[in-house]
């Protein structure tokens, strides 16, 4: 039965990604380049190289450079963006023309913790540029890094907290606390100050859109896996107070809670939160507008119940689920693990049923482990010829994942032994 929960939990974590889109590291402060952008890059920076090799010596070529420069970026080479950017400051001092490439630079010093040197050109732009107010936030907030990472914990604090001074839109503002928190967090290690930053991100909670919220939401969670539990249980009874005082909810205000809850519950392995995280995806699904709102707010109650091994509920909603989504994909996942939630309430005739139709599924499961299942259920119905006849095929397939492998060992030693009694 651990088996196959850890079955359940290894493809929970593989279609939960749809939901949840999470980045780590220095990641949350560079923007996103996609692969035509990178293969564009490529030729460009093939381009470029050949033509300041050829034009050295007639013309300047400190433009080509600063797109040289930034073409690299967007293939995530940043040792040749500083080593660039640290052969130009010598000959030309950058202007405002050139904030992208600057932006770029401070970028790639923080993912190569260069601190000094990214204070160092912090300053220096700032002193001799005449920024406007949203890219003064920018430099501020690679500032406040660079002050943390040196240790000069007062300096930072007055950097960020200027931030919200700053007059520029409270999504900008709300977007450079969230990315400080996650750089604190995960690069820096400082989960106080993490906290800290994704305090100040709350306070610009009320004025945006909570569309633009729920994905970074579950990035910020993390940032409360990290400190004291007391501030999990904060931030879930602020979240919820807060949408508890508003007068016009919408699917997006109980799902975020419903989400952020969720994720707060399974760092603490508390059943409350799991219960108030019921609640506002149960409020979401009845706002809800279209069977993708459903399927992600009946995913999220599956993922809830089955934490807190009420597998009745859970299989309620994996039904669900399978009815409302639009993905083959999804609904075969679902299928399993509405198989196993039978198989942990003992309805192993059911159970069976519905592992035999992952049978047709063999695009995303492999069929040893589909094998596996079918036979643990059979021999749960004492159908024992048939399930050591199951297993056997299952373990000559030899499957090479580790956690399928470990369960078919698991199922076969258990139906042998029992055969050979």
């Amino acid at each position: 039965m651990n088996y196959q929960y850890k079955m359940h939990l290894l493809f929970e974590e593989r279609y939960m990604f749809m939901f949840n889109h999470s980045e780590k590291n220095i990641d949350v402060i560079t923007p996103s380049y996609g692969l035509k952008d990178k293969i564009n890059a490529i030729f460009k920076i093939f381009t470029l190289n050949l033509k300041i090799l050829f034009n050295s010596n007639n013309i300047d070529t400190t433009k080509d450079k600063i797109e040289l420069l930034n073409e690299y970026f967007k293939i995530k080479n940043r040792t040749k963006v500083i080593s660039l950017y640290e052969n130009l400051i010598s000959t030309y001092t950058f202007d405002n023309t050139d904030i992208s490439a600057l932006k770029n630079v401070c970028n790639s010093y923080v993912s190569k913790k260069e601190y000094s040197k990214l204070l160092e050109t912090i300053e220096k732009t700032i002193e001799t540029m005449s920024l406007p107010p949203k890219d003064i936030s920018c430099f501020k907030m690679y500032k406040g890094i660079a002050l943390l990472a040196l240790k000069q914990t007062d300096k930072y604090r007055i950097e960020i907290d200027s931030i919200c001074n700053i007059e520029i839109d409270n999504t900008i503002k709300y977007d450079i606390f969230i990315r400080l928190a996650f750089v604190f967090m995960d690069l820096l290690k400082e989960y106080n100050e993490a906290f800290y930053a994704a305090s100040k991100a709350a306070e610009f909670i009320s004025s945006i859109d909570f569309k633009f919220l729920s994905g970074y939401y579950s990035l910020l969670t993390l940032v409360f896996c990290c400190i004291k539990e007391e501030n999990f249980s904060r931030l879930s009874f602020r979240i919820s107070q807060f949408i508890k005082n508003e007068s016009k909810l919408k699917f997006e205000h109980c799902y975020f809670v419903g989400m952020v809850n969720c994720k707060i519950a399974q760092k603490m392995q508390k059943n409350e939160i799991y219960n108030v995280s019921v609640k506002f995806l149960k409020k979401a699904a009845r706002l809800a507008q279209n069977d993708k709102q459903l399927t992600v707010c009946f995913a999220l109650m599956v993922d809830c119940f089955a934490k807190m091994q009420k597998f009745y509920q859970a299989r309620g909603y994996s039904k669900l689920v399978i009815k409302h989504t639009n993905s083959e994909t999804l609904k075969a996942k679902y299928k399993q693990l509405l198989s196993a939630h039978y198989y942990f309430t003992a309805e192993y005739q059911k159970s069976l049923e519905t592992s035999r139709e992952l049978l047709n599924h063999l695009d995303i499961f492999e069929e040893s482990f589909v094998l596996a299942c079918i036979a643990i259920n059979q021999f749960r119905l004492n159908q024992f010829e048939e399930a050591e006849k199951n297993i056997k095929k299952a373990k000559l397939l030899n499957s090479k994942n580790k956690e399928i492998h470990d369960i078919i060992n698991t199922y076969y030693e258990a139906i042998m032994t029992d055969k050979n009694k």
